[in-house]
């Protein structure tokens, strides 16, 4: 099934194992182009060439997240790297309660827009709140 992603660009974090892999691996297995990060640099390591035979461009730093400087500094580097970025996925909890950063479109650089998620699991559901308005 061609997804349309062929030379379109994602940033994926936590992307060096689990279902942070897998999810950089779906889009690099449709000819997305990727910038990863993880804490572990070994693991990122591993990761980033694991991608890079899927015949995609790859772009990875080890970053922890919750540092919001270190973060915007990953996406814009990954930006000047690979181009704009059109796909986002956290699957790790941003800055202390799971912000998603929101980084560009076709044609732009990233931007800077948060969006506060509530506590609980990163898909909205939990503590109180209702999944179904956040998506």
């Amino acid at each position: 099934m061609d997804l349309g992603l062929t030379g379109k660009r994602a940033l994926i974090t936590a992307a060096s194992r689990g279902i942070g892999l897998a999810i950089a691996q779906t889009f690099a297995d449709n000819g997305c182009d990727v910038a990863i990060c993880a804490r572990g640099e070994a693991g990122l390591e591993t990761a980033r060439k694991d991608l890079e035979s899927r015949g995609v461009r790859v772009f990875s730093r080890a970053v922890d997240v919750s540092a919001a400087d270190a973060l915007k500094s990953f996406i814009a580097d990954a930006a000047a790297d690979l181009g704009p970025t059109q796909a986002c996925t956290a699957d790790a909890r941003w800055a202390g309660g799971g912000f998603c950063v929101e980084i560009g479109r076709v044609g732009r650089s990233h931007t800077d827009r948060r969006q506060r998620l509530p506590p609980g699991r990163a898909d909205g559901r939990g503590s109180g709140t209702s999944g179904d308005q956040w998506g």
